[in-house]
């Protein structure tokens, strides 16, 4: 298990923060989530900002983890593989786009569920980083669940009584 925090580094007071935290829980941090990466540059001041905290605090550069979430569909298109190698740390991209619609079988250019996800493997894979599937609504869960692992998503975030119910049908028997 790893504890990992989501903290926004633009934030006012988050570098204080993250700094008072990662001393108080020492060796218990992980990984730092960055709640809404847009570009490269996102990632690249995160890892800026541990790498400070952790020589601050006496920690091994490196140490402490680093993953993103997505949440647009212009970022997902444009920049999931600049930010997927922005840094060496970067060890998860989470998929948090709002609910696409599927694409129609007769339209091949509409850009939806299929291809933000096609999309989104493609750089995750090119750059050696976990895709992680964001959350979903419990009456599409098996099959959005089903769907990402067969595009070959790493996890899929859910809720804490959707949890067994994931690990099943993402890891099967």
């Amino acid at each position: 298990k790893l504890i990992a925090l989501q903290v926004d580094p633009k934030r006012p007071y988050a570098r204080e923060a993250l700094s008072e935290l990662i001393g108080t829980l020492r060796g218990r941090i992980g990984a730092l989530i960055v709640p809404s990466a847009k570009s490269a540059r996102d990632i690249r001041a995160a890892d800026g900002l541990l790498t400070e905290i952790e020589r601050e605090q006496g920690l091994e550069v490196g140490t402490i983890k680093l993953g993103a979430v997505i949440k647009e569909p212009e970022v997902v298109e444009k920049e999931t593989y600049p930010i997927a190698s922005a840094s060496r740390r970067l060890r998860w991209l989470i998929l948090d786009i709002p609910e696409q619609p599927k694409e129609a079988p007769d339209d091949p250019a509409t850009k939806g569920y299929n291809y933000y996800r096609s999309a989104f493997i493609a750089a995750t894979s090119l750059a050696d980083v976990d895709a992680i599937d964001g959350i979903s609504y419990t009456s599409n869960l098996e099959s959005e669940t089903t769907l990402a692992a067969n595009w070959g998503f790493h996890g899929k975030v859910g809720k804490a009584n959707q949890i067994a119910r994931i690990n099943t049908m993402m890891n099967p028997q």
